[in-house]
């Protein structure tokens, strides 16, 4: 394989100069704790070889190795262009590194990080010795349940619905030269009436009499330009936008941004970034965007590749997957217990796509869980919260992480907190919080109805509408702590996960595949239930939207609308027409 994944990986912060340092790095496992006491951080080699960014249990890293390794270790060299370190500081970023990381730059520590899911980023600057330099990574990822780990399994086997886990890097790696006077992240929200994008750009360094000046140009011209202070670190502008066209999943319909950081007629930093117009809001049971009411007709991905786990091959099976959702008649899709590579928001904002963002959950609730998963949920939204397709955020689900919140006033309180705390950090979106069932403070109450018979199905719906709970077969209470039904938008955000009858062999139990209820005999059966389900939910208009669980099989959950390879099970043109109100 050539140099793995070459395109930019921040799509929405981008500088023109970077170096991709994906590819063959040295590698060892340290199964018995020693490589900090032996000084690896100062080792010219490790024994093995992996592909970056490709996680070591994958086919594609090199090694594909499943069993527990906790401890492990990277080196490679880099080669830094001599021009790079003449007005600024360089950066060393990693996309993602699960779970924990020590940064080694020619043999001392430069940084550490926690979180498996968000990214990492070092000014590796005052660690290098000329213009080349050695890196070592040290990464630690265990099976503890307090750490947020999603559907990565504790055991050593995929079983149920936890599947192969992921540990050390699995998102790119890459260097990067900024400016000592640089915008260091930037803020959009898209605002209606006027059009509008509000905009805050933080700044780091000193620069005095400095400016920011944004232009907002749409399909090559130019449609606005403005100008801020900076004040405090701070500059702000709110820019309308003139017979603004309005982002959707039918008119994706984006505005390039360029961002400069002036000081006098001085250009000290430079990013090229974009925006939507996409404005989520809820009117009784309905969910607006952009005023006008949306059903959701979404499907679950859980964003497992071929060959690489987490991590895509090619930046073209990302945009695949978000195509071929868009061809099977969905507008959404639920990504589902992981917080995806940037570049898949990207082609969603690009080729019109709603997504729900959510949190990757752990499995117990400890001080640490609780802490951990606070932490990193907020960088993960600061990550994201720019993508004009995120459409609600998703702390918890199925009470994962919080297990005993339909009685524990405890869990019940955490709950409520991270609802807040993600209202607090994003008052735009709406927030579901706790994906299922056992809701506390909900902006959208969802239900997960795993039933085979549509009568059924549509009865446990009308039985919701009227009651606030779905029936007694419903395998938790929908509202805990006092919390009860206020009107707000219904929405299925799971239910099918029919399995064909081709892809199980029930004799093997676990190994032998499976999916919810019993399987498919035909592809033509297939599509005849996905329909007859479907049709349940769509009939009754009180309904805001449905999630289909799922969009591909993952290992031995072999109930998606696609094979892994991707490969359609029924008739892509028909999944769609089943669909149609």
């Amino acid at each position: 394989m050539s140099q793995p994944r070459p395109e930019y990986p921040r799509p929405d912060f981008v500088r023109p100069r970077w170096l991709n340092l994906n590819g063959w790095w040295d590698f060892a496992f340290d199964d018995e704790n020693k490589g900090l006491g032996e000084g690896w951080f100062s080792r010219k080699s490790f024994p093995q070889k992996i592909l970056t960014p490709f996680p070591f249990q994958s086919e594609n890293s090199g090694i594909a190795e499943t069993g527990f390794h906790d401890i492990f270790w990277y080196r490679t060299p880099i080669q830094i262009p001599p021009d790079w370190r003449k007005n600024g500081r360089i950066f060393l970023h990693i996309g993602a590194l699960d779970y924990e990381g020590a940064l080694f730059i020619n043999g001392k520590e430069a940084g550490v990080h926690v979180g498996g899911y968000v990214p990492w980023s070092t000014d590796i600057t005052d660690f290098l010795k000329g213009d080349e330099a050695e890196i070592v990574i040290r990464g630690v990822d265990s099976q503890s349940k307090s750490q947020p780990r999603g559907k990565q399994h504790w055991e050593l086997k995929s079983s149920g619905i936890q599947y192969t886990r992921v540990s050390g890097i699995w998102q790119p790696v890459w260097l990067e030269p900024v400016p000592f006077c640089r915008i260091r992240s930037i803020r959009v929200i898209p605002a209606l009436n006027p059009d509008r994008l509000i905009i805050s750009a933080h700044i780091q360094g000193d620069l005095s009499h400095g400016r920011l000046a944004i232009s907002i140009s749409a399909q090559g011209k130019d449609i606005v330009k403005a100008e801020a202070p900076v004040e405090n670190g701070v500059a702000k502008i709110e820019a309308a936008i003139p017979s603004a066209r309005r982002w959707s999943p039918d008119d994706p319909f984006l505005y390039d941004l360029n961002f400069k950081l002036v000081s006098g007629e001085k250009v000290r930093d430079e990013v090229q970034s974009y925006a939507g117009i996409s404005v989520i809001a809820r009117d009784g049971r309905k969910i607006l965007l952009n005023e006008k009411p949306i059903r959701l007709k979404g499907i679950l991905d859980q964003g497992y590749f071929p060959g690489g786990i987490y991590t895509p091959s090619t930046d073209e099976e990302m945009r695949r997957d978000v195509e071929l959702t868009r061809q099977l008649g969905f507008n959404c899709a639920r990504k589902h217990q992981k917080l995806e590579d940037p570049r898949w928001y990207y082609w969603c904002d690009r080729l019109g796509l709603l997504v729900w963002g959510e949190m990757s959950s752990a499995w117990e609730f400890t001080n640490q869980s609780c802490a951990a998963l606070a932490k990193e949920w907020q960088q993960a939204m600061q990550r994201d919260w720019n993508h004009p397709c995120i459409m609600a955020w998703v702390p918890l689900n199925e009470s994962w992480g919080v297990p005993d919140v339909a009685n524990n006033s405890m869990q019940q309180n955490f709950t409520a907190r991270m609802a807040q705390l993600t209202r607090s950090l994003d008052p735009t979106r709406p927030v579901v919080d706790n994906s299922g069932w056992c809701h506390v403070d909900t902006d959208i109450v969802d239900i997960h109805p795993y039933t085979g018979d549509p009568v059924e199905l549509a009865a446990m719906i009308e039985q919701m509408l009227r009651t606030g709970e779905p029936g007694h077969s419903y395998p938790a209470p929908v509202w805990v702590g006092g919390a009860k039904d206020g009107g707000q938008p219904i929405v299925v955000s799971e239910y099918g996960g029919i399995a064909l009858d081709a892809d199980v062999e029930p004799e093997k139990g676990n190994e032998g595949g499976w999916g919810y209820g019993h399987a498919a005999q035909t592809p033509e059966d297939l599509l005849r239930r996905f329909a007859e389900l479907t049709k349940a939910i769509i009939q009754n208009k009180e309904v805001a939207g449905y999630v289909y669980t799922q969009l591909t099989d993952v290992e031995q959950e072999k109930n998606g609308l696609l094979k892994f390879d991707r490969q359609p099970k029924a008739p892509i043109e028909a999944i769609a027409a089943a669909q149609k109100d």
